[in-house]
């Protein structure tokens, strides 16, 4: 219960969340229009980080590793990436279901036909962009990491953000998605651990 660095600190941790993401947003035309002049050797790396943050390799990825120790009686070892696994789905569906209610213009759209911010209930994926889903995987991600190792969750969650910034760089998202991402996925992974931490412990 101790490790959850983020869950510890959510009075200093969601302010300040809640205060990146909103004052971003102020800012997002400017940052997508900046990353848009970006060379294409930064692009095409930002497209590799990118892949790292997807959702689906870490749900195939992670399953399997944990099957490989329990079924080599390793079940000590195999209990990280079961939390790991069910981490990022939980916080992913989170995103999805907000995804749909948002309904936020992703930046393809402002810059070939200026449309601009939410339109709620939008079953299009041109318009689910809010939050953003690689963001709030690699935040679910990173934020299990930080649990098993907390003296470093300052760090994880600064690589996240990093990480999730390849999401702009790329024309996908607008800065405050990938706020928002990690921050929720943050949040989400470490309430997953905390509960099944409670639920082991009992």
């Amino acid at each position: 219960m101790e490790k959850t660095f983020f869950l510890r600190n959510i009075r200093y941790v969601l302010p300040v969340g809640l205060f990146l993401t909103i004052g971003s947003y102020f800012f997002d035309q400017d940052v997508d229009r900046w990353a848009r002049n970006l060379s294409s050797c930064t692009v095409s790396l930002c497209k590799v980080v990118e892949i790292f943050c997807a959702t689906m390799p870490h749900l195939v990825i992670w399953p399997v590793v944990f099957f490989f120790l329990w079924t080599y009686k390793k079940k000590k070892k195999a209990h990280p990436f079961l939390i790991l696994t069910i981490a990022i789905a939980f916080s992913y569906l989170i995103c999805f279901l907000l995804k749909g209610i948002l309904g936020r213009a992703r930046p393809e759209l402002l810059f070939s036909k200026n449309i601009y911010g939410f339109f709620f209930f939008s079953k299009d994926f041109s318009y689910q962009a809010f939050p953003s889903g690689h963001a709030t995987t690699i935040g679910a991600a990173l934020a299990i990491v930080a649990c098993f190792f907390p003296r470093y969750s300052l760090a994880l969650v600064s690589l996240a953000l990093l990480m999730a910034f390849s999401r702009v760089v790329t024309g996908a998202h607008f800065l405050s998605d990938i706020f928002a991402g990690v921050l929720l996925g943050t949040l989400f992974a470490q309430w997953v651990y905390l509960k099944f931490s409670l639920a082991w412990q009992s």
